[in-house]
C-alpha cells in the first residue's frame, strides 16, 4: 500500500509548558495530515548545529524528561509519512 504524501510545510505551532516534575518540558504542536508520527529533536543553546533525537511519536505531543534545570534547550519538530520526512518546525528555545 502506497503512503499518502505529506505537504512540504513545516510544522507548526510548537509549544512548551513546565511538567509535573523535575527537568520536565511538554512539547506541542499543530497535527500534520497524513503524517504517521513525529520525530523530536533536541540542542543546546552553545551549540545548535549538533541535533540529537530524543523520541518519536505518533501525536502532536511529547514529554521529555531527564533535562537540567538552569539549562537552556533548542527543540524542533518533524512529521513523518512512510520514508517521507516533512520540513522541520522552526525552533522553540526553553531555559528550565
Amino acid at each position: 500500500m502506497k503512503n499518502k504524501a505529506i505537504n512540504s510545510n513545516p510544522v507548526s505551532g510548537l509549544t512548551a509548558a513546565a511538567g509535573e516534575l523535575t527537568g520536565e518540558v511538554i512539547l506541542k504542536w499543530k497535527a500534520v495530515k497524513n503524517a504517521s508520527g513525529y520525530t523530536v529533536e533536541i540542542s543546546n543553546e552553545k551549540d545548535n548545529e549538533n541535533w540529537e533525537q530524543v523520541d518519536f511519536v505518533k501525536n502532536p505531543k511529547c514529554i521529555i524528561t531527564d533535562l537540567s534545570p538552569g539549562h537552556s534547550y533548542i527543540f524542533r519538530v518533524s512529521a513523518v509519512s512512510g520514508s517521507s520526512r516533512r520540513k522541520r518546525s522552526g525552533t522553540l528555545n526553553i531555559k528550565l
